[in-house]
């Protein structure tokens, strides 16, 4: 039992993929260097007369669930400090009582432009 789950768990994971040309002499130094940043090498491939391509792998980070939740929470909270500052900063400066509504000027606006209203009648 304790193989399967070990398989089951190498099928699960996912890797990070990163190529890397270099010149021959420096192979051994970006070897190490990649190495520190915890990389490994996959494949060492000729790519050339005076290069090789290095291909690394390592194990990806995922982020947990539980993280994309607490953003999402922090999101949420900033967008309503925004929010409720905005209506604050409007009753404080007197905007809010004054503004008329949407409707009462999208009326004005469309008798403004039709001109006098002239009644069709069966006698006209």
């Amino acid at each position: 039992m304790a193989l399967d789950s070990v398989q089951v768990m190498i099928s699960e994971t996912k890797f990070a993929y990163q190529s890397v040309k270099v010149r021959r002499d420096s192979e051994s130094k970006t070897i190490a260097k990649k190495a520190k940043s915890g990389w490994d090498l996959e494949s060492q491939e000729p790519a050339g007369a005076h290069h090789t391509t290095l291909k690394f792998r390592r194990v990806k980070k995922e982020i947990s669930r539980a993280s994309w939740v607490l953003l999402g929470i922090v999101g949420i909270l900033i967008l309503a400090l925004f929010v409720v500052l905005g209506i604050f900063e409007d009753r404080i400066n007197g905007k809010v009582a004054d503004a008329p509504s949407v409707s009462q000027s999208l009326a004005d606006a469309a008798l403004s432009a039709s001109g006098p209203v002239q009644l069709i009648t069966e006698e006209n």
